[in-house]
């Protein structure tokens, strides 16, 4: 009895995984296809006062934000990322087309220390900011939190 509750244990494990990694691969080539067939103006325009959106979203999500320090601001760049969450929790397989920009953004924690460098992303969809992350290289790429719901 026991080895055969543990044997369901393991396949359902496996399933799960298979089923979020599934997902995984169908947002890359569902991105994939998108970046691949996009016109210029299929991203939407350029965002042009991103400096101060991005400031001014700092200030509510910063613990500190007077003591923010901004540097290494990229220029926007055309990019695709997933449209959101779904409702079951896990990323939209759907891909969505917009503006990327990227700064490192120092400020101080709750102690008054400052917390290092941090690389974010923002992204912009139609001038407005739809979502910002940090930088992980171990998780291919950003984090996303979703500030604007579809």
């Amino acid at each position: 009895m026991r080895v055969a509750m543990r044997k369901i244990q393991v396949l359902a494990f496996i399933l799960v995984c298979t089923m979020i990694s599934g997902c995984g691969l169908a947002y890359r080539q569902n991105a994939a296809e998108l970046a691949k067939t996009a016109k210029p103006e299929d991203y939407g325009p350029k965002p042009s006062s991103y400096e101060k959106t991005i400031k001014d979203a700092m200030e509510i999500v910063l613990i500190d934000p007077e003591s923010a320090r901004y540097s290494n601001w990229q220029e926007p760049r055309q990019a695709v990322i997933p449209s959101g969450i779904s409702a079951y929790g896990s990323f939209s397989t759907k891909p969505i087309l917009g503006w990327q920009v990227d700064v490192y953004i120092n400020s101080k924690n709750r102690l008054g220390g400052y917390t290092g460098a941090k690389r974010l992303g923002f992204f912009f969809v139609n001038n407005n900011l739809y979502a910002y992350g940090e930088y992980s290289p171990g998780a291919e790429g950003y984090g996303w939190d979703y500030l604007i719901k579809q």
